[in-house]
């Protein structure tokens, strides 16, 4: 009796072993696995993280390439508006608008858009005394400003910065720059606003 009983007991404690261990095995996997699937987290974490860094860091050499190409830009620029200064005047009398006070009209190109840049309505030369008179030099070298590139102005422009090419009345006039300015101030004043406002929302800051 006393051997059937320590059998049985053996038998039940062998049992238990059994499902104690089967038990601690397939929580072991259980806890290989959930570490498995944080450790491919964790790395595809890292691999994005390490991806935008990346952008950021192409993002900021890209930036900084275009602004050392508008630097040269510009250095070349003053070099061409250079040349002209002290041989081609910027204004000229109303008297020197073309004949029958029809005004020249500025033959510019579009960079951004054409509030950024002078135009050549020419509705100023058109009264009885529109005053001086800005010459295809003054065009060109404010429209080129503008786009940090040459804007040839009529016939006016790096390639031909001679007194008969610049010195010509262009038709518009010191109002008509003042009026672009004014334009471009206010384009610039709301691209600002719109930029900060941009930037404030992609760092999180409250309004």
């Amino acid at each position: 009796m006393n051997q059937i009983l320590a059998k049985v007991i053996a038998g039940a404690v062998l049992l238990l072993a059994l499902a104690a261990g089967s038990y601690w095995w397939g929580d072991h996997n259980r806890n290989n696995a959930w570490l498995a699937n944080q450790a491919k987290s964790a790395l595809k974490a890292q691999e994005k993280f390490d991806a935008e860094v990346t952008r950021g860091n192409d993002a900021v050499a890209a930036l900084e390439q275009d602004r050392d190409a508008l630097k040269t830009n510009y250095s070349d620029l003053e070099r061409k508006f250079h040349d002209p200064r002290n041989r081609v005047p910027l204004v000229v009398g109303s008297s020197n608008v073309c004949p029958g006070g029809d005004a020249v009209t500025v033959d510019v190109q579009a960079v951004a858009s054409p509030s950024t840049q002078a135009s050549g309505d020419g509705e100023a030369a058109r009264t009885a005394d529109p005053g001086p008179v800005l010459t295809y030099r003054a065009i060109w070298m404010w429209n080129s400003a503008l786009a940090g590139a040459d804007v040839p102005s009529g016939t006016c422009g790096s390639a031909d910065t001679s007194t008969g090419a610049c010195a010509a009345a262009s038709g518009l006039t010191l109002q008509d720059a003042w009026d672009n300015h004014d334009t471009n101030a206010r384009s610039c004043a709301d691209d600002r606003l719109r930029y900060q406002h941009l930037i404030d929302f992609l760092k999180g800051k409250p309004q």
